[in-house]
């Protein structure tokens, strides 16, 4: 095995450790708190309905039903997610492929690289290539039909969320609203910049030969016109 091939291989390696380390394991974590706050909503509601008389034995009887539906709900929705998510990645959907920025050390440093393409500032130097990279992801991921699709049941997940959260109040519910559509919008705009900075990268990675990482093979996310549907 060749000397750049091993360097790939542990950029590769390197960059799945960050991911796990900083992305995959607190999402996890915050499911978990987001389903906690699920079970102690539905236990108060459940203990709401028992009779105030009704003694202790009751109580543990419906206490220990939510519970027994709460486990079984989290263990069959992580069952499912983790499924689908290591599936779909399988297939290589751009949407949950690995994002290039990874494989930086920093989230400082992808933080400067996303701002580099966004303004259309300079690249710091040997970082061409990552940035083209990076742009093609985005758009691969754009282009795919089901991206509206996955945004729309956000929405409406979060909707739920926040008439949960605000009860019968529409101030709750619009408060939840304004920040989805916020966030949506900055969202859509990141992308749109980057989108429309791949020209501009492929014309100065074309002129560069050397980068800070080890270049890898090309993987359909990495073209928005290939990859699956």
């Amino acid at each position: 095995m060749s000397d750049a091939a091993v360097d790939v291989a542990e950029v590769e390696r390197a960059a799945a450790a960050r991911e796990r380390r900083e992305l995959l394991r607190p999402s996890a974590l915050a499911g978990v708190v987001v389903l906690l706050a699920a079970f102690m909503s539905g236990a108060v509601l459940v203990l709401a309905q028992v009779d105030p008389e009704a003694d202790l034995a009751t109580k543990l009887v419906a206490l220990g039903g939510v519970v027994v539906v709460w486990l079984l709900v989290t263990a069959v929705a992580a069952a499912v997610l983790v499924w689908g998510f290591v599936r779909l990645r399988r297939r290589g959907w751009p949407m949950l492929a690995r994002s290039p920025l990874w494989e930086l050390d920093s989230a400082v440093a992808r933080r400067d690289l996303v701002r580099a393409i966004r303004r259309g500032d300079p690249i710091p130097a040997g970082q061409e290539r990552l940035a083209l990279r990076t742009a093609r992801h985005v758009a691969a991921a754009r282009r795919r039909r089901w991206f509206t699709a996955v945004v729309v049941v956000l929405a409406v997940v979060l909707l739920g969320a926040g008439w949960l959260v605000g009860g019968t109040s529409p101030w709750g519910t619009a408060g939840f609203v304004v920040v989805y559509l916020a966030a949506g919008i900055a969202l859509l705009r990141s992308q749109v910049q980057i989108v429309a900075a791949v020209p501009r990268l492929e014309h100065l990675a074309s002129l560069t030969t050397g980068t800070s990482t080890p270049d890898r093979p090309r993987r359909p996310e990495d073209d928005p016109g290939q990859g699956p549907p």
